[in-house]
């Protein structure tokens, strides 16, 4: 007999960071039009700042926790 897993939770997470994947590309893409728009390099800290805040927003710790709170490991 084979235990049920929910794993709707941890999908549900793995949605979100696509998700966030997306406008993150999005928003890059539209700093890239603005930079070649102005044609300087003014916007290249927004770029860097939209990717440095990309991970932590990622919550990869989601894709650890969640499967160890199904298994009662927490």
């Amino acid at each position: 007999m084979m235990n049920y897993v929910n794993v709707q939770p941890t999908a549900e997470a793995i949605e979100k960071m696509a998700e966030n994947l997306r406008s993150a590309a999005a928003q890059l893409d539209a700093i890239a039009e603005r930079t070649r728009q102005k044609g300087n390099f003014e916007l290249v800290g927004d770029a860097a700042s939209c990717v440095a805040n990309l991970m932590p927003n990622l919550r990869l710790d989601l894709l650890v926790v969640r499967p160890l709170r199904e298994f009662g490991a927490s």
